[in-house]
């Protein structure tokens, strides 16, 4: 489809928060990085740095014996640079995967952590999407990151048990087995204001993450239901996101698109736009160039009238 820029971006999810249709936020890494999060990017470049370190020991050729080349020249290379899950699955299996969470823990934080760690606090853009979650506007949200910065905002907003995180494989099998409609129901009284769907899993449950090169080449059934129902006809508005991969379009079935139109959101967003535009059905794209906050700092004012109305 056509691909509208910032007021219309704008316009159109303030029709969704109004009532015309679903709207579901997608949020990727940029939001979280606004907070303070590492982005995978530069995780990776410290892991790399490290492992680039430990290729000349005797642990590695031991570990690895004939790869031991292969690896080198993958981590030294500059004209092809590994994945983030690459890099995670090579120091697991140097070590231990308990050391590498163990690593990731300590950059990326888990909510009853973050007040110990200043730089990361939620954005203005997470304290919205709680806002909008406790005032009934919003029921789902999608988020890739490992981190708990939403949670907190979550529990400062509306208190906790107010959301249902879902995370691990047993969890989305669960949802899966219910229709939508059966959720709240399954979860009892009092209904959740909102249900968080991290198909990456999240810091605080290791056994959750997706986060090295074999976990990520399988993305089970479950999760692309659970995902598809929630998109279903629903407004995409995607945020902080930079690129595409191919697991990227594993969650949101590249097949079948079941959401209506999209709303991208972040600097890149005219870049990122470009799979929608070239493969799917005729689907609206609006592209939103600012940061996700200035995004929201206009969606309230256009919704309130000034950012001190939502208090």
């Amino acid at each position: 489809g056509a691909v509208a820029a910032n007021e219309d971006a704008v316009r159109r999810t303030v029709e969704a928060l109004s009532g015309k249709d679903k709207l579901v936020p997608v949020i990727g890494a940029g939001i979280s990085i606004a907070a303070g999060i590492p982005s995978g990017l530069s995780l990776m470049h410290e892991m790399r740095l490290r492992l680039v370190q430990l290729a000349e020991t005797q642990a590695l050729r031991d570990k690895f014996r004939d790869r031991v080349q292969a690896i080198k020249d993958s981590l030294r290379s500059d004209a092809c640079v590994p994945s983030f899950e690459w890099v995670m699955g090579l120091y697991s299996d140097l070590y231990t995967p308990n050391d590498l969470y163990e690593w990731l823990r300590v950059r990326i934080p888990a909510k009853n952590t973050i007040r110990r760690v200043p730089p990361y606090f939620p954005t203005f853009a997470h304290e919205i999407l709680a806002h909008f979650a406790a005032a009934g506007l919003i029921k789902y949200m999608i988020t890739t990151n490992f981190d708990e910065i939403l949670e907190t905002a979550f529990e400062e907003e509306f208190g906790n048990p107010g959301y249902v995180s879902i995370a691990s494989e047993s969890e989305f099998a669960r949802f899966a087995a219910n229709q939508i409609s059966e959720w709240d129901r399954e979860i009892g009284e009092p209904a959740p204001k909102c249900y968080l769907l991290k198909p990456h899993g999240t810091i605080s449950r290791q056994l959750s993450l997706r986060h090295t090169a074999t976990q990520v080449a399988a993305f089970s059934a479950s999760k692309q239901i659970v995902l598809q129902r929630i998109l279903d006809g629903g407004l995409l508005v995607l945020l902080g996101f930079g690129n595409y991969n191919e697991d990227f379009w594993l969650l949101f079935g590249q097949a079948s698109r079941p959401f209506s139109d999209v709303v991208i959101v972040g600097p890149q967003a005219n870049t990122v736009c470009q799979p929608f535009s070239l493969e799917g059905p005729a689907t609206h794209i609006y592209c939103y160039s600012g940061t996700c906050d200035d995004f929201f700092h206009e969606i309230t004012v256009t919704l309130y009238g000034s950012r001190s109305d939502i208090d």
